[in-house]
């Protein structure tokens, strides 16, 4: 009997382990859909997105975004991406590097992306993130703001002054952003 109680504990340890520290099956997935995004990532974002990381970890990069159009055309944002052990399971942590005027994005860099919310291991990977990210700087939800600096009734042409005040690294309303124009 205590035998068996060993071998139960050991199985219910080895479980939870590997569902922290993800499987060998995810850990293919994941190399999968990396290897997927560093192929694909110019032509799927017109040239609007690079991205750099180190060999010896695939599962932390990150990506700068250039939109082309939109409120942030001209400007250059970065984000960090960090695969969890369970990922495809789970999505990515995806966390903003600049302080940005967006409503989507707050001051810790929290970003609100419905893929990361909606998020399935059978129909979401990396490239739904790269391309959620760049529908966010072309089309700001202004409905839904997640940002304590953005000011909720604000209109569209007051939010179009603002970004361009701010994407050229200016303090507005007591706070220093960013400069994400290219110098």
């Amino acid at each position: 009997m205590e035998s068996l109680n060993l071998f139960i504990l050991q199985q219910v340890i080895k479980k939870r382990s590997s569902h922290e520290e993800g499987t060998i099956q995810d850990l293919k997935k994941q190399k999968f859909h990396f290897q997927k995004l560093v192929q694909s990532i110019d032509s799927l974002s017109d040239g609007q997105a690079t991205l750099s990381y180190n060999d010896d970890n695939f599962r932390e990069f990150s990506v700068h975004i250039s939109p082309n159009d939109g409120p942030y055309k001209g400007g250059k944002v970065g984000f960090n991406f960090k695969m969890k052990p369970s990922y495809p399971s789970t999505p990515p942590q995806i966390t903003c590097q600049n302080i940005i005027y967006h409503p989507n994005i707050d001051d810790e860099g929290d970003i609100c992306l419905s893929v990361l919310n909606e998020w399935s291991s059978q129909n979401n990977d990396l490239v739904d993130c790269i391309q959620g990210l760049l529908y966010l700087l072309h089309y700001p939800n202004l409905e839904d703001p997640l940002s304590p600096f953005f000011a909720p009734g604000e209109d569209e042409n007051e939010f179009q002054e603002n970004v361009k005040l701010t994407m050229a690294g200016s303090v507005f309303n007591g706070v220093i952003f960013d400069c994400l124009l290219s110098q």
